[in-house]
Formats: structure tokens, sequence, C-alpha cells
């Protein structure tokens, strides 16, 4: 195989100083190339270039590939671009989706999307993520830790997918993206050695990701007599209780100084991740080695760097969710909704989602065999989950149930009686089936208006296992308490369990666990959103 050189990028707006090149990032098709000292006014996507007042506001240009042609595609800008934000410190590409640090911005905010506007935290750092859709670029996110006044958030980052992880000064912070919702989902923490009287102070350097597999280049500074200072590369992986710590890679070579301190070989300064391969830096090492596996003992060659490939051997295991689809509120009416699952194993999992309750596999849903599903229209309630499945097993997915939001009380009577009226027939107080439910009661309780066999009943009640279980009729949407009494003209009544809203229409059982020995009355209470 022979290497070309198959473009030389320069920026559309090139000035003395720009540092165009700082930072760079890949992904099929587009590069972006930070450039943190750039200096325009511009603020978002593709604006002026021209007014040089802001130093080292920072960019970022993106180049999209066709064919053999490069030609620049976007010139990227913080939405609150100011003097010394450095933004395009870092950038990461993944598909459409780009990640840009900047870590000299200032504001205070301490939560995605949080308040740009306030600059009370010098040196704070930010990351903005930017997307493209229909070729056109635009910023979706504004990112800032929770912890607030993480000094130099930014410094590192990567992207994989809908996960970011970004460094600050001492702490790795994860990202994840549902739909085009971002939320932080804690830091990558180290396992401290329990024997230690005092943890050590991390400096962060690298980072990297692929799908559920991380690795964080640090340096950490023990107090221990008896502990190195150790410059280290970390690596963590995924499950469904966050970033887990697998191990940890220092040098072969690793120089000691009066048998306990490493020297600052500078290892782990950048670090690398693909499949079961990493690969990291160190370009402070001093051997005089030429090529592959040379002799690493002689340090003749000052701070001439090497790079260490490390081979995981985290052989084969079965899936294990890392996210859960969640959805929050209700769906309107006749929507679709973007429900998306994470598992990890290795092989890499395939995926299919199916409409029910999890494990339940007999209704397969139609071309939804990605992390990624977006449901049919939203008409009633429905319940789907996720199955993840490679050669050593599955996992399931929670369930997750849409529902559209209940009618209004007027958009029932006119879907019932043909008229929103409060009259005749629709009138809240008519009875139209003789059933003994008023219709305002059968429109609380989901049940047809102008069906008998359709009532709000307890359909069973008794003993049972030591318990007193009863059920009724479930509805979709509707919540349901079960209530008790020793008189049944008690004026307060015990709460014994709640359940819902239901995810659909099926029978109800409520159980009170610990009746007393004499006699009890129960009611059942039926509520709607």
């Amino acid at each position: 195989m022979t290497w070309t050189q198959q473009a030389y990028l320069k920026a559309s707006n090139p000035g003395p100083y720009h540092a165009f090149g700082a930072s760079v990032s890949i992904s099929g098709n587009l590069i972006g190339v930070g450039a943190p000292l750039e200096d325009s006014l511009a603020k978002g996507v593709n604006g002026s270039q021209i007014q040089n007042s802001d130093s080292n506001g920072g960019a970022v240009y993106l180049f999209s590939r066709t064919g053999d042609l490069w030609a620049q595609s976007a010139y990227l800008k913080a939405s609150n671009t100011e003097a010394g934000d450095k933004f395009g410190s870092t950038v990461g590409v993944s598909a459409d989706t780009v990640v840009v640090g900047a870590t000299g911005e200032a504001s205070k905010a301490t939560v995605v999307n949080g308040d740009q506007t306030n600059n009370a935290q010098s040196g704070a750092g930010a990351a903005y993520v930017f997307t493209r859709s229909n070729g056109i670029w635009s910023q979706q996110a504004y990112l800032k830790t929770s912890a607030g006044g993480a000094g130099g958030f930014g410094k590192t980052l990567a992207i994989s997918g809908e996960s970011i992880l970004i460094g600050s000064s001492t702490t790795v912070h994860s990202f994840h993206r549902a739909g085009s919702e971002w939320r932080q989902q804690g830091n990558l923490a180290r396992t401290v050695d329990p024997r230690l009287d005092t943890p050590p102070v991390r400096s962060v350097r690298s980072v990297a990701i692929s799908g559920d597999l991380a690795i964080v280049g640090a340096e950490e500074i023990y107090h221990s007599s008896d502990t190195p200072v150790a410059d280290t590369a970390t690596l963590f992986r995924r499950d469904a209780l966050g970033w887990q710590p697998l191990a940890s890679a220092q040098p072969s070579n690793a120089p000691l100084m009066d048998s306990r301190f490493y020297t600052g070989d500078s290892f782990a300064a950048a670090v690398a991740i693909s499949g079961d391969t990493i690969v990291v830096g160190s370009p402070r090492e001093d051997s005089a080695a030429l090529g592959i596996n040379g002799n690493q003992s002689d340090n003749s060659a000052t701070e001439s760097g090497a790079a260490y490939i490390f081979e995981l051997g985290l052989g084969s295991f079965a899936p294990t969710i890392t996210v859960q689809p969640h959805i929050e509120g209700t769906v309107p009416q006749g929507s679709t909704a973007t429900l998306q699952a994470e598992a990890s194993g290795i092989p890499a999992p395939s995926f299919q989602w199916y409409q029910g309750n999890s494990g339940d596999i007999s209704s397969p849903v139609t071309n939804a065999n990605w992390r990624i599903f977006t449901t049919p229209p939203v008409t009633a309630a429905a319940t789907y989950w996720m199955r993840a499945t490679n050669a050593f097993g599955t996992a399931d997915s929670a369930p997750v149930t849409l529902a559209p939001p209940a009618l209004t009380l007027e958009q029932w009577r006119l879907a019932h009686f043909g008229a929103s009226d409060d009259s005749g027939p629709a009138a809240d107080s008519a009875d139209p089936d003789s059933d003994g439910a008023s219709n305002l009661q059968e429109y609380i309780a989901g049940t047809l208006p102008n069906d008998p066999a359709d009532l709000f009943r307890i359909n069973a009640a008794g003993r049972q296992e030591g318990g007193f279980r009863l059920t009724v009729p479930g509805k979709t949407g509707r919540s349901y308490q079960l209530i008790r009494a020793a008189d049944p003209a008690a004026a307060a009544w015990d709460s014994v369990v709640s359940a819902g809203p239901v995810s659909a229409d099926a029978p109800l059982e409520l159980n009170d666990p610990t009746p007393p020995a004499g006699r009890a009355f129960y009611r059942v209470i039926v509520s709607m959103p």
C-alpha cells in the first residue's frame, strides 16, 4: 500500500497566529479543524469572517469530501463568542455531529443549555455540539458540567455516536444524547487503592471513546511515600450503572527515581482506541530505539518520544443494556416518538424492538432493528422495549409506555355523543346506558358511556396468600388507589396501595398484604391525569 497526500487544507480566513490545525478530527468524508486563536466576531454557523476584534475567540472549519475533492463546508463559531474563549481548542467528529471545546470560556452555567451570559467563572470552559440536517449545520447544545467551575472543561474530548466524553482539569465528564436532547451521565472515576490515606490528585490529559469502551490518560500524584507519581491510561467500560474502570496501563520502560517516582515521560498525553486495540502516546520518552520493538533501555535521546500499543484482550461477552429507553410526559395525539437504547457486547450486538412488555417477543416491530426507533403515530397507549443479541446471549431493556394526553371532557362528549355541550344525553349527570354511572363518572373511569357492560366495578375479591386481593377493570391512562377502613361510615380511610397510570386496558390486581384480623371495608378510587 502506498500513502499519498490527497489535500492541503487552509482556513477561509487565514490570519497570523490563528493556530489553524491545533485540533483535528475525521469521520468518513467529514473533517473538523480547530483554530482556537482565530479572532472574528462571528457567532454560530457561517457568520462574517471579516471583523477580527475578538482576539483568540476561536473557530472550527469543516471540510467535506466528494470523490477525491475536499472543500470547506462550514465555518463554526460559538453562540457566545468572546475574546479569549479559545473555541476550537479541541474538536470531535462523528457522522453528522461535531463537538467543540472552548477551554477559555467563562460562563458560570452548570447545566446543559444553561445561561451563557454570566461570565463569572474565568477559565471554566465549555463545549458546543453542532449537527447537520439536510446539509445544514446548526448548534444543538451548549454543554457545561453540573459541578460548576470545573477549570479547563473541554481541554480534551471524544465522541462516538450518541456519547461524548469531555475532560476538565481533574475529571472526565460523560454526556449522552437521546433524540436531540443531551444529558450529563456522571463522571469516569478510577478506582483508588483503599490502602491510601489520601486519594491522588488527578490531572486529566487525554480521552478516547469507541462505543462502550473509553480510555482516559492522566497523571496521578500520590501522597504516600511508597507509591509513585504515575502516568496512566485507564480503560473504562460502560454498563447499566455507568462507566466502570477495568484496567490501567503503564509504560513497559517507565523510569524510576529513588525507586519510587516515575519521571516525566508524559505517558498518555494522547490516547486512541479502535476495537480491542489502544494506542498511547508518550512525547517525552527518552529511548534511542529505532522503529518497532527496539531497545527501550537506552535513554540517550532526550524527549524523543514513543507510542505504545496495547491489546485489551477483553474476549467475548453477552450484551448488557447500558442506556434504557425513556420518554418524558405524554406524546401529542397522532405524533411519533423517538426511542433510544444502548447495549454493549463483544461481538457487537444486533437490536430488535418489540411492542408489549419486556420479554414478550410475540410482537416484533417491522424494520425496527437499530438502537434508535421512531414509533408509529401514537393514537393510544403503547409499550415498547428493545432486545440486544449476540452469539453469547441477549439483554432486554426496560419497557417504556407512550400515551397521548387524555381527551378533554368536551372532546370525549363529541366522540361518544356527537355533541360537546353539557346537555341532553351528553350531560355530565346523564346515564344513557342505565348502568348506574353518570357520564362524568364514566369519563373519569375511562369506561364507555353507551355500553352497560363496560362499568367500573370490583370483579373479584378475596383473601389469598395471607393478603386481601381484588381485581378491577384497568383502563389506559388511569390511576388506582386501594383504601381501607374498619367502618364504612368512617370519615378517614387508610391508603393501602396505588397503581398506574396503567399502559393498556386489562384487569388490574390490587393487593393488601397485611389485612386486619377483624372486619375491613375496601374502596377503590380511580383518577385520570
